[in-house]
């Protein structure tokens, strides 16, 4: 389970590492039995730990494995980080979340002093209904994935558009009956010079944005407004080559009219990055008790504000609709809506100050409900997963959120599983292959030079 391997592989990797002949069936039969087994001894632990605590900061967030079908909701207190509460629920309206919250109580015997979780409206009224005064922290992190939403529909629309420009491009797909030419009574494949070319282009357009730091489509625009200087001092150098000079040229007056045609998009996304990232960096901040936070994010909503106004020449109305933000979404329209996400959200952004050691948001869960969809894929070799996240995702949760070594090794030998008497080896992971960056910061990285070299030898030579 630990490295989400199939059940056949985990036969393989028990065959190997241990000398032991057990089926993947049995192997199958094992975990499905451990994972009932440790829901079990979970709950025994979680009273135990839960009443010491005498209080809960309750997190919670559903998944929906499939479209029209049942949610698993799961509900952690991040004092004791243990799992409270699961249940599968096919409707979650505030009415029927309240007796959960009653029902969580009365388990454990304490009061829930806190809740944290994204403001879906049915959440936000069952706190309010079912745990009067009781402090409700929105999520930062779903805060900040709304204001990027735009900005990301933005990216990728122009990175599309790029990718597609580079694919397009007549340097890239120079048909091989017209790709030779003479020069100094030499023949010449048009295709291997301008190769160099090619893959600098398409490397631009390769590589896949990273959610809040990473934007490609804005990347690759930067990129190419440089290759066009480099592609100036080749078409200087290839004069005295005339079809390579031809090329060369063509390729760069079809960029640059391009770059120009997707220059308005190229700014509003350039606009948008600063003031993202300034509500970001004010939201991580620690700020005092004097409310120094909240104080920061209002003088970046009236920041925000002033831009409209200078953009638009007129003032921002104070009842602001939601409005579905595409492709080509204008600039004024991406700060309205941004300012009426953060008016929606203010009042539980900075409840975390209130409440000591209460997590601004539910990243961990949201981790966890990944974790588990690629899990089930692996051990599957499937992609829809949504059947075994119903019947076993509830046990698989217990055992990532509630994870400890020796309770697993202790709940498995209870079981009476021979197999398991042989003690645990820990293996050693693969380490992640970092990702290389795409993004040049250095000229002598630009295949172009080979180029710009090869001319230079070639012209020296005659």
């Amino acid at each position: 389970m630990k490295f989400h391997d199939n059940y056949s592989s985990i036969s393989d990797r028990l065959k190997e590492y241990y000398k032991l002949q057990i089926s993947s069936n049995t192997v199958k039969s094992v975990i499905e039995t451990f994972l009932v087994a440790n829901s079990q001894d979970a709950e025994e632990k979680t009273l135990e730990r839960i009443k010491e605590s005498g209080g809960i900061y309750l997190m919670l967030d559903g998944q929906r494995p499939n479209n029209g079908e049942s949610s698993l909701w799961v509900f952690t207190d991040t004092i004791t980080n243990r799992i409270v509460h699961m249940e599968y629920l096919s409707k979650a309206s505030w009415d029927i979340l309240v007796p959960i919250l009653k029902q969580i109580e009365e388990k454990y015997g304490v009061p829930i002093d806190a809740v944290i979780s994204d403001k879906q409206a049915n959440i936000v009224k069952a706190v309010r209904e079912g745990l009067p005064g009781v402090p409700h922290q929105f999520c930062h992190f779903h805060f900040i994935k709304n204001l990027h939403r735009p900005i990301k529909t933005l990216d990728s629309h122009l990175h599309q558009e790029l990718s597609s420009l580079i694919n397009h491009l007549y340097i890239c797909n120079i048909p091989a009956h017209v790709s030779t030419f003479i020069h100094n009574k030499t023949k010449q494949d048009i295709r291997e010079w301008v190769k160099p070319i090619v893959d600098d282009l398409h490397y631009f357009t390769r590589n896949r944005s990273r959610d809040f730091d990473i934007f490609a489509g804005y990347n690759s625009y930067q990129n190419l407004e440089f290759y066009l200087k480099m592609l100036d001092i080749l078409i200087e150098s290839t004069r005295k080559i005339r079809r390579l000079h031809s090329i060369l040229q063509k390729t760069k007056n079809y960029l640059k009219e391009a770059l120009k045609r997707y220059k308005p998009l190229y700014n509003r996304i350039k606009t948008l990055i600063p003031l993202f990232n300034d509500i970001r960096s004010i939201l991580a901040g620690d700020g005092d008790e004097k409310g120094e936070l909240k104080k920061k994010a209002e003088v970046w909503k009236l920041k925000i504000i002033s831009l409209y106004e200078k953009i638009s020449g007129s003032k921002l109305s104070q009842d602001i609709k939601y409005k579905s933000l595409l492709i080509n979404s204008t600039l004024e329209e991406v700060l309205m809506e941004w300012v009426r996400l953060y008016n929606s959200h203010k009042s539980g952004i900075f409840k975390f100050k209130r409440v000591k050691n209460l997590p601004r948001s539910i990243f961990a869960l949201e981790q966890l409900f990944s974790v588990e969809s690629q899990h089930f894929r692996a051990v599957s070799g499937k992609s829809q997963v949504g059947n075994l996240i119903r019947t076993k995702g509830g046990e698989f949760c217990l055992v990532l959120r509630n994870y400890e070594p020796d309770k697993i090794k202790r709940t498995l030998i209870n079981c009476d599983l021979e197999t398991i008497r042989i003690g645990i080896k820990h293996f050693r992971m693969r380490p992640r292959k970092q990702s290389e960056s795409w993004y040049y910061k250095n000229n002598n990285d630009l295949n172009v030079l080979q180029l710009y070299q090869k001319i230079q030898n070639l012209l020296a030579s005659r």
